[in-house]
């Protein structure tokens, strides 16, 4: 009987143990989430670029919604995409999550949404949009949430719309050296990479785009498109 009441204090002073741990451990992690991050709104300011810079590289995207009256801008930032949409007279909404980035789309009268892309995407309706945007999003999501994200796309978008998704360049040394300035990224994509998850999922489709040459100022250079290594962005533009 001693020796089972002494290893019954044992397992009852190990399993006390292990709480107070517990409760430590989530009382740390309580106390670390309610610290301040970085403003992601003023770091975009500096980091991305100012607003006609970026208005110039996203207006080649526009000819691929031509005629829409339904699309979603998936991550819409400060709304310059949404701005080209409106110039054009097509109608978009836009989503985000940062306060800082919603008030702004607001204050130029822009349609937009606090809400996560996934939760957004779940509740539309199947073949609800004309076509889907994303500039800048998937290098903030990890593998498994990558595909989710491209699978939702494809099931949301109308047949014959397109979804373009504009990411981070990894064949490009200069842009790759950048890619961790940003504290949000998860992870770079390969182009193939993705244009594979794109077919995997559906699309008739999907071709890569080089995006924003790092030698701009280098005619002989930009005249040979298939060469990605010099573009510090891609875009994956595909059609269901």
């Amino acid at each position: 009987m001693r020796i089972a009441n002494l290893f019954n204090i044992v397992l009852y002073k190990q399993k006390l143990n292990e709480i107070i741990l517990r409760q430590k451990k989530e009382k740390r992690e309580k106390y670390l989430n309610k610290l301040p991050l970085i403003n992601y709104f003023t770091f975009e300011n500096e980091f991305r670029g100012e607003k006609n810079l970026i208005l110039e590289r996203q207006k080649p995207y526009v000819k691929y919604f031509k005629d829409c009256k339904n699309v979603l801008d998936i991550g819409c930032g400060r709304g310059e995409f949404l701005e080209l949409l409106k110039s054009k007279k097509i109608k978009a909404v836009g989503i985000d999550m940062d306060d800082g980035m919603v008030n702004e789309c607001k204050r130029k009268k822009l349609v937009v949404y606090k809400v996560d892309l996934f939760d957004y995407l779940l509740k539309s309706v199947p073949n609800y949009y004309d076509g889907i945007i994303a500039l800048q999003v998937v290098e903030h999501l990890n593998s498994q949430r990558v595909q989710n994200f491209v699978k939702l796309c494809f099931d949301k978008v109308k047949m014959g719309g397109y979804v373009i998704f504009e990411t981070v360049n990894p064949l490009c040394p200069q842009a790759l050296s950048y890619f961790w300035a940003d504290l949000t990224h998860e992870k770079p994509l390969v182009p193939q990479v993705l244009r594979h998850i794109f077919k995997q999922y559906g699309f008739s489709q999907v071709d890569i785009i080089g995006r924003t040459p790092v030698f701009p100022n280098v005619p002989d250079l930009i005249k040979n498109p298939n060469d990605l290594a010099i573009y510090g962005d891609y875009a994956i533009v595909a059609r269901k």
